[in-house]
């Protein structure tokens, strides 16, 4: 889901504030709407990818073999020629892209050579590096899930070669995010540009694939699977990666590990500011939901069996420190009058006030006209806490602790591109009923 947040800047590892004020005034840390700010701002979003470099040593060689059987090749990508990195993007095809559940050919949106898995070989496994615990670390904030990594493609960009900003194609529910590893062999340009929430960095692998002595080293850039990113013309050279998917695979409870103590420190803050608003009796003395409205994008089929373990960053965070209180927790699709129109004829013009489901509905199959007509009268309307009660719904009250954003999360079906406007904007939240 896209998630966009003006006054917050995502490119910091500090705390971020979502709006935890109003026009500048702090309220006072016992009052109630204080505690939820507290809540709020302990809740920590980091810069939505890690980036680095791995040494190559001097007897190191990264073999790479392609080819037909009658006409095979081998390339270092350790220490590449220039005859070989000419022979290498020869054997590509034309690289494509997905959108709308399809592979498009479009040069004038992307510009590079590709080769297929089925087609190519390598001894290189960047698990053995490390990488995919540091990854795990660092994306994942600390969390208790677990990652796996399939090797995906290779690209070559050579002069004049370029990517479009894009999102990835998410690969099944299970899909996290994506790991590029750019190999030494000679470039400019090709800057790899990343952005989110209106934040914006870049990585010029070109500059950094080699070290101040001239030694050969590999660039690495992972992130999650819903940060917009680009690659910038190549101006001469070739720009040689390769491409990993990243899935979160969550065991089962039964096989949990125990939580790290360096987590349970993590994650003390919010629990501790979770605890007090919860124990605080102004606090929806009608009953209600707090409500927190999802950061990043989740390729969910179906919520019926979406886990919560794979959430990302501070989501993961929240979802911690409810279960950590034993507070009961449940992920919803929220569909209101802003984004659905057949849907005024009941809420009205309102804003405030929304429809919850379980699971994606899907007008599109023709089995449904209206959302209208799926939503009876029944217990499954939700209002912003503090708003006038609707006239024919008896709807519970709901606090917003982090907000639903102005881009709507989506849920989508699966292998839908993240920026697929084609289930319109539904909005995935996580609740704790209080």
């Amino acid at each position: 889901m896209s998630a966009s947040d003006d006054d917050a800047k995502s490119g910091s590892v500090s705390p971020t504030d979502d709006g935890a004020s109003d026009s500048g005034f702090v309220h006072p840390s016992d009052s109630l709407q204080g505690k939820i700010a507290t809540l709020r701002s302990s809740i920590i979003y980091r810069i939505p990818y890690v980036h680095g470099t791995l040494p190559i040593g001097p007897n190191e060689e990264i073999k790479l073999y392609y080819g037909e059987q009658d006409n095979a090749h081998c390339i270092d990508l350790a220490r590449p020629t220039e005859e070989r990195l000419n022979r290498l993007e020869e054997a590509c095809q034309p690289a494509t892209f997905g959108r709308n559940q399809k592979d498009v050919l479009d040069e004038t949106y992307r510009k590079a050579g590709k080769m297929d898995l089925s087609h190519f070989s390598t001894n290189f496994d960047p698990s053995h590096a490390g990488i995919l615990k540091l990854v795990q670390d660092e994306l994942l904030q600390k969390g208790n899930g677990k990652l796996t990594m399939e090797l995906y493609k290779l690209n070559v960009y050579g002069k004049g070669s370029f990517f479009k900003p894009r999102k990835d194609t998410p690969r099944g529910d299970k899909s996290f995010g994506t790991l590029v590893m750019v190999f030494p062999a000679p470039h400019e340009g090709g800057r790899f540009v990343l952005s989110k929430a209106g934040d914006e960095w870049s990585v010029d692998a070109a500059s950094e694939i080699f070290d101040s002595d001239g030694a050969p080293r590999i660039v690495y850039i992972a992130f999650y699977g819903d940060v917009t990113h680009e690659v910038c013309e190549v101006t001469s050279g070739h720009r040689v990666t390769l491409t990993w998917n990243i899935y979160a695979d969550s065991p089962g409870l039964a096989d949990d590990p125990p939580i790290p103590r360096d987590m349970l420190d993590y994650d003390a803050v919010p629990k501790e500011a979770l605890a007090a608003l919860l124990a605080d009796e102004r606090l929806l003395p009608e009953g209600g939901y707090l409500a927190f409205g999802l950061r990043y994008d989740y390729p969910l089929s179906d919520l019926h069996y979406a886990s919560t373990r794979h959430l990302k960053g501070g989501d993961a965070m929240i979802m911690r420190a409810c279960e950590a209180l034993g507070v009961e927790v449940s992920m919803r699709v929220l569909y209101g009058a802003a984004s659905h129109s057949d849907l005024r004829d009941v809420l009205g013009a309102r804003s405030d006030a929304y429809f919850m489901s379980s699971s994606r509905i899907n007008t599109k199959s023709g089995q449904l006209d209206h959302l209208s007509e799926h939503f009876g009268y029944g217990p499954d309307v939700i209002r912003d806490a503090g708003s006038e009660p609707l006239k024919e719904y008896e709807a519970d009250e709901a606090i917003w602790v982090t907000p639903s954003y102005t881009f709507l999360n989506r849920v989508e079906d699966t292998f839908s591109a993240y920026f697929d406007p084609s289930e319109g904007s539904h909005l995935l939240q996580i609740y704790t009923l209080y």
